[in-house]
């Protein structure tokens, strides 16, 4: 009971953090948001990443708090769970058998334009931002070479290029801190990320190649959290 109350002031920490001073000008009106989140890789980075968690805060500002554009701006830190996965046996020679072990810590910024409803209970929204990713893969290349065993650190700290796309829906809770509940999900890439997967790896006697290759790390976020602001 303790720790869900630790997090629910921790996420409502995040959302008032977020709320910009532009709102004090005349018409202009802004929402913060502080979330939880999960992330579910896709793609090449699906292959060798787990499921992560993270939290996450947003602030979009309304220059005209009666129109639908908003200008959104994001950052997020995840975790992404130890993932093993084997290499492929063909790429090996007899004797030898090899996995990959993946975890990640990222750091993502972004900004960009939004759209949404602006009145009633019920408000859908979407957005695309650009920005920046900061990885901390830490990844090792284990196991037996011919009856030795094996371990090799593969992992790097990148920066990377990111955008993403999103769409989601609040929804009038006045019981909660900030007035509002969000429901979103969000597809997000970050470009050219250099690490290893399983297929990259090959074995000639006790010799081990891999070559570490970019690939684009792809994520799905879905995320709940509560809203402050107009």
């Amino acid at each position: 009971m303790k720790s869900m109350r630790m997090i629910a002031v921790i996420v409502a920490a995040l959302a008032m953090s977020g709320l910009m001073a532009g709102v004090a000008r005349a018409g202009v009106s802004a929402e913060a948001g502080g979330y939880l989140s999960g992330s579910f890789p896709t793609g090449d980075w699906g292959e060798v990443a787990g499921f992560g968690l993270g939290l996450e805060n947003a602030t979009t500002v309304y220059p005209d708090s009666t129109k639908s554009f908003g200008i959104r701006q994001g950052s997020s830190l995840i975790y992404s769970f130890g993932h093993n996965v084997d290499v492929p046996s063909e790429n090996l020679d007899a004797n030898t058998a090899l996995h990959t072990e993946t975890a990640n810590t990222s750091l993502w910024f972004g900004v960009g334009p939004a759209f949404r409803k602006h009145t009633g209970d019920m408000r859908p929204f979407l957005y695309g931002t650009i920005g920046v990713a900061f990885n901390w893969i830490d990844s090792h290349l284990k196991g037996d070479v011919q009856g030795a065993k094996y371990d090799a650190t593969v992992g790097q700290t990148s920066t990377t290029f990111a955008w993403t796309a999103g769409a989601g829906l609040s929804k009038a809770m006045p019981s909660l801190p900030g007035g509002r509940l969000e429901l979103s999900a969000e597809y997000r890439s970050g470009v050219n990320q250099n690490y290893l997967l399983p297929g990259e790896v090959t074995s000639s006697g006790s010799n081990v190649s891999w070559d570490r290759s970019h690939h684009n790390a792809d994520q799905i976020i879905v995320r709940v959290g509560i809203l402050t602001g107009d």
